[in-house]
């Protein structure tokens, strides 16, 4: 039929996990199936960037709550302030 099937898997060996991308498609003769051509690449370290990656983006989302809470806290403080000082004024 000439589609091209992709599927990415892990392999275990001496302790270690490699992943492989494998596009698989058919060699069609006259309408007929007469083999396949399967190519194989070792795609580890693009996996391993992937994982990283997203450790990295978890932590950055983690630095961007605690902005978050940290910029309302200083809200607070600074009206907090700001109230202090008018009360201030209106004692002398």
């Amino acid at each position: 039929t000439g589609d091209l099937y992709q599927y990415e898997i892990p392999a275990f060996t001496n302790n270690r996990t490699t992943w492989w991308s494998n596009r698989i498609a058919p060699i069609d003769q006259n309408g007929q199936t007469v083999g396949f051509l399967i190519i194989a690449s070792n795609v580890t370290e693009l996996k391993e960037r992937e994982q990283e990656l997203q450790i990295q983006n978890a932590k950055l989302n983690d630095l961007v709550r605690k902005q978050a809470k940290f910029e309302k806290r200083i809200e607070k403080l600074e009206k907090e302030n700001t109230r202090l000082k008018t009360d201030a004024r209106k004692a002398k």
